[in-house]
């Protein structure tokens, strides 16, 4: 007897499906018995009332399949998957004027349950980003540095941080408000002091790592869903250090650290900072896979 393909979708299907004579079979079966397969492989589960059923070149019928594999009857477990390409949390706080109505502010998505996205992100203005947290890199004398920072929150949080006798410690962090709500003020309701720089405004990269992971750890026991990192280079450490040991520790964070709210986190840098923005792209493509 002579046995023949008939077409490639045949073997697509099944390689062992073949035509001989004027119908098809199990080529395997044409050369094995069911007694010689049970003696080749150790299954008494199998049930050889199946053997001499015609699988029609589907997997699904095979009676080799459920002779060499335990079959799981129970559903599989679906896993939702959601593009973030287009994902924008950061709707920046416009300056309204006083005639017109206060716009409802739009709320970011949060993630599937127990998945975690970590980006980066350039934003207009970084006070501004509608998240529940920022990370603020800041020094052993818990001295703002950012004129900014002081004057949108009316030097409201320099207030609260002189409350804390200086030096503190290196790694540590010290939890403010925004400074309250007022027009043009701060958006993130919680400031998180990461402190990674010495009174010399010497950074360490340790206390970035250490900082880091203190900051998230935090936030999350806060309730935080979306938080949002600033560099901690504080403008005078080298980027690539800064970015490697952030990033990393956020990678250690989410592999170490049992998450019960945090969904989002994001480093953030103006949108003209293109240095920071690709070398921070670099490092996170290195340590988290490219998305």
């Amino acid at each position: 007897m002579k046995i023949q393909l008939t077409n490639i979708d045949d073997a697509l299907e099944c390689p062992f499906y073949v035509k001989a004579g004027k119908k098809h079979t199990c080529f395997m079966k044409l050369n094995m018995s069911a007694g010689q397969a049970i003696n080749l492989v150790e299954n008494p589960d199998f049930d050889t009332t199946s053997w001499n059923d015609n699988c029609e070149g589907k997997f699904e019928n095979c009676s080799f399949v459920n002779l060499l594999y335990k079959i799981d009857t129970e559903p599989a477990v679906s896993v939702q998957t959601e593009d973030y390409e287009d994902f924008n949390p950061f709707e920046e706080y416009e300056e309204e004027d006083e005639a017109q109505p206060e716009p409802e502010t739009k709320q970011p998505e949060i993630a599937p349950e127990d998945l975690i996205h970590v980006r980066v992100q350039p934003v207009e203005h970084i006070y501004s980003v509608k998240v529940d947290a920022l990370v603020y890199p800041n020094n052993q004398m818990l001295l703002i540095d950012d004129e900014e920072l002081n004057y949108r929150s009316q030097d409201r949080i320099q207030a609260e941080l002189d409350k804390i006798a200086p030096p503190v410690a290196m790694g540590s962090v010290f939890k403010t408000t925004n400074g309250g709500e007022h027009k043009g003020g701060v958006v993130p309701k919680i400031i998180y002091h990461a402190v990674v720089a010495a009174q010399s405004r010497l950074v360490s990269e340790a206390a970035i790592s250490k900082a880091t992971i203190k900051s998230l750890t935090q936030a999350d026991e806060d309730g935080c869903k979306v938080v949002a990192m600033m560099p901690m280079d504080c403008g005078n450490f080298d980027l690539h250090q800064t970015a490697n040991a952030q990033l990393n520790a956020i990678y250690k964070f989410l592999q170490t650290v049992s998450t019960k709210n945090i969904r989002h986190i994001f480093i953030i840098t103006t949108k003209n900072d293109k240095v920071t923005l690709d070398i921070f792209n670099e490092k996170f493509d290195r340590i988290f896979g490219e998305e």
